[in-house]
């Protein structure tokens, strides 16, 4: 002890520094990367060596925020945060975590202090939600992952000795979006959410994207392609930086009251945060792939199209024959060019916006006769802002027919009232009224709202919004609709916060914001 108390006493002197407060005596430590030891206590002092990561020190006492330590013959100062140490009750990784020396490569199933390690270096530069066990499981492997992509290498999951040479290099770029406070807030807003991600998390999120109308595949817990398209889209729609990543504010936007779904504007107060690029331009860093193609950007592409049930084939990098069917499956659904060539705009439809999965057929274009459903409009004087409950669902009832305008189409069709809740169930009354509402529609089902002016039994026109989508039950045979529809009319918006807190909201939004629009 003496021996010890007087190599420190020493050390201080050869600094030239105050007694520091002690540490444990020769507390043991490891440098999380790269690292430089210095003369003094701040970053203008000489440097005396540089450490590599994973390299251990002793600790003899620190000086504000940084530590002393000796390493081998050489003592000197460390910053506080460069440094695991035993006294603050971290893991000590050993010898072999050092990208120097790397004993054994981490994956799937490995368990150990290294493994500990190196999750606590990914949470460091930002990379979850990420809780370090020291067991090498599936999120493991997905923050491995999205840090071989941030960082231009093989996104195998498997950290080997080039991945561990760049986690714990100084140069190792941390994630696009920092990690969450670990304390406060609700837990399904506070994580971090990206491609390679998996669990409970993951699963909510894509069931809330799926309530919304942004995701048609299956809620798997894994967040693949199709769920960052459909993230980036409801980014978009949400005045949102559209990255594909749910961090927090995005993820406090998905469960809000307000949340929109596709092609909803977002508020007027949010700002765009780039210029709109339009429809007909590629977007930039999409490859044209086709057979003979390899690589990871075959890769996704494959696991895009397993996502949504196109391909069944193995997730390998190949273009074959197999996945150029899958290709021309999915563009022959989903209304594009079918060739069997990966471009910008199949890759486009794929990525960003919302394919139809496997299991779905696009819609019919109906051969409508020339001219069928147009119809001269209401002047816009002429149409009310009824309530619902205190005037529309007093003054009809169900069984009634009534007709629909789209001021946006020029197209108009008959409906039916088939049950009155909180809205109007409502039916088309002919297969040709099914088939003008698609057209009005763009030929595609949705859960967007439409604002309509709905021409009433009595020849009222009033505001309302609709979808086309086709739901449980109906009553009306051979209209070429399976099911019912909604159409909104106006609502108190604290009944509709309490009674309808998503779809009603959104219906609500989409008409008070027509209604402005009109006056």
């Amino acid at each position: 002890m003496k021996r010890r108390f007087a190599l420190l006493c020493a050390l201080c002197a050869l600094l030239g520094a105050a007694l520091p407060v002690p540490a444990e005596d020769l507390a043991p430590a490891w440098t999380q990367v790269k690292t430089n030891l210095r003369a003094g206590a701040g970053t203008n002092t000489p440097v005396r060596s540089v450490l590599p990561g994973g390299a251990q020190v002793s600790l003899l006492g620190w000086e504000g925020d940084w530590y002393i330590v000796a390493y081998g013959q050489t003592t000197g100062y460390i910053r506080q945060d460069l440094l695991l140490t035993g006294q603050q009750g971290a893991p000590a990784p050993p010898a072999s975590s050092s990208p120097a020396s790397t004993a054994r490569t981490l994956r799937y199933g490995a368990k150990g202090d290294d493994v500990l390690a190196l999750q606590q270096r990914l949470v460091a530069l930002g990379y979850g939600p990420l809780n370090p066990t020291g067991s090498y499981m599936t999120n493991t492997v997905a923050c491995v992952k999205a840090f071989q992509r941030t960082n231009r290498l093989g996104a195998d999951g498997i950290a080997g000795p080039k991945t561990l040479a760049a986690l714990y290099a100084e140069t190792g770029v941390p994630a696009t979006t920092p990690p969450p406070a670990a304390s406060g807030g609700d837990a399904q807003t506070s994580a971090l959410l990206r491609s390679g991600s998996a669990g409970d998390a993951v699963r909510a999120l894509q069931l809330r994207l799926k309530e919304l109308g942004y995701f048609t595949a299956t809620a798997t817990g894994t967040y693949a392609s199709l769920t960052a398209a459909a993230v980036r889209a409801f980014q978009r729609a949400n005045g949102l930086l559209a990255d594909g990543i749910a961090g927090p504010k995005t993820l406090t936007a998905l469960y809000g009251q307000a949340a929109s779904s596709p092609g909803t504007q977002p508020p007027d107060s949010a700002a765009p945060t780039a210029t709109p690029r339009p429809a007909s331009t590629p977007r930039p860093g999409y490859p044209t792939l086709r057979k003979g193609s390899t690589g990871e950007d075959v890769r996704a592409l494959q696991q895009a199209l397993k996502d949504l049930g196109y391909y069944t084939g193995s997730v390998n990098g190949n273009y074959d024959s197999a996945t150029a069917d899958a290709v021309r499956a999915f563009q022959q659904n989903n209304d594009t060019g079918v060739d069997g060539v990966a471009g910008p705009a199949t890759l486009r439809i794929l990525y960003e916006g919302t394919p139809l999965v496997a299991s779905q057929k696009p819609t019919p274009r109906p051969t409508l006769t020339p001219g069928a459903g147009e119809m001269d409009g209401p002047d816009p004087s002429q149409v009310e802002l009824a309530h619902w409950f205190n005037d529309v669902k007093k003054s009809y009832k169900a069984g009634q027919n009534y007709t629909v305008y789209d001021p946006a189409s020029g197209l108009g069709w008959g409906l039916r009232f088939y049950a009155m809740g909180n809205h109007a169930d409502s039916e088309p009354r002919t297969r040709q009224d099914t088939e003008i509402m698609y057209a009005a529609f763009g030929y595609a089902t949705t859960w967007n709202p439409k604002p309509v002016f709905a021409r009433m039994p009595d020849g009222r026109w009033i505001l309302a919004t609709m979808h086309n989508t086709p739901h449980l039950s109906g009553s009306i045979q051979d209209n070429g609709f399976d099911g019912h529809l909604c159409v909104h009319f106006y609502r108190d918006m604290d009944e509709v916060i309490k009674n309808d807190p998503n779809y009603g909201v959104q219906n609500q939004n989409v008409l008070r914001a027509y209604w402005e629009k009109m006056r």
